[in-house]
């Protein structure tokens, strides 16, 4: 006869034992990148203004018309004081709430005037300061391609150029200075005057088209230019003083080729 199947037991599930392995950190956000931020202008009226000028400018005093956009900042510091720019946060600064930190930046541009104004030390120059612990960037002399002149020009320098194997330039929320400094201790001092100061994102500077390098002086007629006044400047009928007057037609034709110059 046959046997009987002998039932086989039900297999038991397995027993789960929980993992002490720590759950894998996320990756931190990517931080969105800083926009071009101009701290202040000639028209900021807010800046302008006597409360929060008073509050962002210090040892220098507003010059010209904000409405005109001719007005500026200007600074002749003496033997105890530097021409100081403030960025603060609000609270007891009251000076540009919530101001972005200057090492998020690529470069810090200035529309800037100026230069040794007599004074006999060494060329005017900036430095930036601030932080907790207080600390000193590295200082930004004006002079070579940087000299200030009589005339608004803008200088962009490098933020790196400003950071020091100590400091990164990041205040941490305590008040900041872009300091405009003195020259030794007696005798004129230089002198600054400043329309605009922005803070310049990562590869906008390299972004921005390029400038037109400057015409030269051309002189298109003379009366020593022997070649204009020869024989054959005067062909076509076309003399010294009908080429002034010659239309197109002269000029393309080559009768007039002074005519190529674009006011």
């Amino acid at each position: 006869a046959a046997r009987p199947l002998t039932p086989v037991p039900p297999t038991p599930p397995p027993t789960l034992v929980p993992s002490t392995a720590a759950p894998p950190t996320p990756a931190p956000p990517t931080p969105a990148p800083v926009p071009d931020t101009t701290l202040y202008s000639a028209t900021d009226a807010e800046l302008l203004s006597t409360s929060n000028g008073a509050s962002c400018i210090e040892y220098g005093v507003v010059q010209g018309d904000a409405a005109a956009s001719s007005a500026y900042i200007q600074w002749t510091p003496n033997k105890w004081h530097d021409g100081r720019l403030k960025i603060g946060d609000g609270d007891s600064t009251g000076c540009r709430v919530g101001t972005p930190e200057l090492y998020e930046f690529e470069h810090v541009c200035l529309t800037i005037r100026g230069g040794q104004n007599g004074a006999a030390c060494g060329p005017p120059s900036m430095v930036f300061t601030g932080g907790y612990p207080y600390r000193t960037s590295t200082a930004i002399v004006f002079e070579g391609d940087r000299a200030l002149t009589s005339e608004f020009r803008e200088i962009c320098v490098p933020v790196a150029e400003l950071q020091t194997a100590e400091w990164n330039l990041e205040r941490r929320h305590y008040t900041g200075y872009f300091r405009f400094q003195k020259c030794g201790q007696s005798g004129p001092q230089p002198q600054y005057e400043v329309q605009e100061l922005t803070l310049l994102a990562p590869g906008s500077l390299a972004a921005r088209p390029p400038t037109p390098a400057p015409l030269p002086d051309t002189t298109l007629y003379s009366a020593t230019d022997a070649e204009l006044l020869s024989a054959a400047d005067a062909t076509a009928d076309v003399s010294a003083v009908d080429c002034c007057a010659a239309d197109a037609s002269a000029t393309n034709s080559g009768a007039c080729p002074r005519h190529d110059a674009v006011l």
